[in-house]
């Protein structure tokens, strides 16, 4: 089928899907990608495999890492080969729907959620809110002058992947950092790779330069035998040219590419969904307990891998940004729920582990632009920091623990609306809550602790009230409160459940809230992130306080049922004895 008219009828239905149903590139026949991959690049200041770089930008761009089912390598090479085509093509992804809406953008009616980049530059409303943020102060924006600011990017780094200019005239692959710079890395000299238009009259750089010609020529003329060879000339040119000192290797590029194509946090994100289901199956059938331990211990050794994995790729700490701190959580979370499950026997340390590991990652790998998955450098106060390596591992397993407690108040409610009567079962419940809570309180302290000592290093003062250090010590006085009150008797099963309610919203502020919609030193997530509180939460807020209310109903009716009995009970012959077989 000629594939300009195949292009072109894709574009007429773009207004009837959301923009990933681009089977133009189905119509390509399959490429041998396997040394293209791992070709290096020069990506700011990390050295990466192309297949980083493609899956870094497709993400950015369209907000999913894949364009509906295509290889991101692929598509990144759509844009770069024929942007005559894709520049026309609904790629760019919009903010929310209300925000689109107040841009100009009408995602309601069948338009879907991406736009083209020739849409986007003829829009005026747009560019012209644009114009406005670019003057004004980055404190002083509103939130929509900062999406329009994201929208812009992501539509300018579609633009030099495609290698379009200002006047709209494009080159082939205008920005691919491949080409290694002649001059060595100098210390406080920035420092950079050059793209093939940037080298075009760089002698050293004819042969890739010409390979990469034929690399285009293929996958235009749907080649793959053509593909493949340009592909391995275009690697093996590029080795040629040289690569400084500094750069980790071949081998650390293949590395990467295989980390992601094993993709551990996802997968293992499945095995912990299968084990919360078995356990929520070994409640009706007890046999199914001893199969969920498989996948549990499959998914935390692939977990492990992986968090090892980045560490090794990116040289440095294992949690630098919120998205590596969520899934060191679920690590914990799972690492957790193994631990108290052996020593109880219960299985609602083997639901609650899993459950909440699964959440967390699934929640880690959903939103991209709040939690990014690139692997990037840290700031400065962080680079080689002994205290980043046990402040923030200690703290980010204390919230595991008092996750795992949220998690398990959250089972205690729902049983306790259905059976509000104090059984043997919902005491085991409350007592089991209540035994994970002084783990996360020991922990939340010590990483307290090691975050002051952190601060003096770094910023000269242990404690400054910063709202992520103000949030922490609060978290740590309810769950304080809980825990005292559990142990002197005056906080009975469903008051501790309650009050771990309070504990778990307190713990999210600090460890979501804070980060995105307080500033302070310890902002670093928010870049990036929602401006303003998400559809989603408060969805959550608005389950969690019915969850609440109907259980303190409940306990009331309950209350008062209980405090009828005992007034009729000494009318009755032997009342006081069935009034007192009669108290929770």
């Amino acid at each position: 089928m000629n594939r300009r008219f195949l292009l072109f009828a894709l574009i007429m239905l773009a207004s009837f899907n959301d923009g990933f149903s681009q089977d133009s590139l189905d119509s390509k026949a399959p490429l041998e990608l396997s040394s293209l991959r791992e070709l290096p690049v020069l990506d700011g200041d990390r050295f990466k495999p192309l297949d980083s770089l493609a899956r870094e930008s497709v993400q950015a761009v369209t907000g999913r890492e894949r364009f509906g089912s295509h290889d991101p390598v692929v598509v990144f090479l759509d844009w770069a080969f024929e942007s005559e085509f894709a520049c026309d093509f609904p790629f760019v992804k919009l903010p929310d729907a209300r925000t689109a809406k107040e841009l100009g953008f009408n995602v309601n009616e069948g338009h879907g959620t991406h736009r083209s980049w020739t849409e986007l530059s003829h829009h005026q409303q747009f560019r012209g809110i644009v114009r406005e943020a670019l003057k004004t102060a980055s404190e002083d924006r509103s939130v929509v002058e900062r999406e329009a600011l994201r929208l812009h990017g992501r539509w300018s780094l579609f633009a030099a992947i495609a290698g379009i200019s200002h006047k709209n005239e494009t080159s082939s692959l205008g920005y691919l950092p491949f080409i290694a710079s002649a001059e060595e890395m100098r210390e406080g000299v920035p420092y950079r790779w050059l793209s093939p238009a940037e080298a075009s009259f760089d002698e050293r750089a004819t042969r890739a330069l010409a390979a990469l010609d034929k690399l285009r020529l293929g996958f235009r003329n749907e080649d793959a035998l053509a593909f493949k060879t340009a592909a391995d000339e275009l690697v093996t040119a590029a080795a040629a040219i040289g690569y400084p000192a500094s750069f980790p290797g071949a081998a650390k590029m293949k590395q990467e590419v295989f980390y992601h194509r094993v993709q551990p946090f996802f997968h293992a994100s499945l095995l912990y969904a299968l084990t919360a289901f078995l356990a929520l199956l070994a409640f009706f059938l007890p046999r199914a307990r001893l199969f969920a331990f498989l996948p549990l211990i499959l998914g935390l050794g692939l977990h492990t891998w992986g968090l090892f994995e980045r560490s090794s790729l990116s040289d440095r700490a294992l949690i630098g940004n919120l998205y590596e701190s969520l899934v060191f959580v679920a690590a914990c979370a799972a690492l957790i729920g193994l631990v108290f499950e052996l020593q109880k026997k219960c299985r609602w340390f083997l639901l609650g582990g899993s459950l909440l590991a699964a959440c967390s990652l699934a929640a880690a790998l959903s939103f991209p632009e709040a939690m990014n998955p690139k692997i990037t450098a840290l700031r400065p106060v962080l680079v080689n920091n002994f205290w980043i390596h046990v402040h923030v591992p200690t703290i980010m397993a204390s919230y595991a623990a008092l996750g795992l407690a949220w998690v398990m108040a959250h089972a205690f409610l729902i049983r306790y609306l259905f059976h509000p009567e104090n059984d043997s079962k919902s005491r085991e419940l409350a007592r089991l809550t209540y035994s994970v809570m002084p783990l996360g309180l020991i922990l939340l302290l010590a990483g307290m602790v090691l975050g002051g000592v952190w601060a003096d290093a770094s910023w000269g003062r242990f404690w400054g009230w910063d709202p992520k250090e103000t949030w922490s010590f609060i978290t740590w006085i309810v769950f304080l409160v809980i825990v005292h009150g559990r142990w002197s008797g005056w906080l009975g099963d469903f008051g501790t459940s309650m009050g771990t309610m309070i504990g778990g919203w307190a713990l999210m502020w600090t460890y979501y809230g804070v980060n995105f919609f307080q500033s302070g030193l310890h902002s670093y997530a928010g870049a990036g992130g929602p401006a303003s509180p998400p559809p989603w939460l408060w969805i959550f807020s608005a389950i969690e306080i019915s969850l609440c209310a109907f259980a303190v109903m409940r306990w009331r009716q309950q209350s008062s049922a209980i405090s009828s009995l005992t007034q009729e009970a000494p009318d009755v012959a032997g009342g006081d004895a069935a009034a007192e077989g009669a108290q929770p």
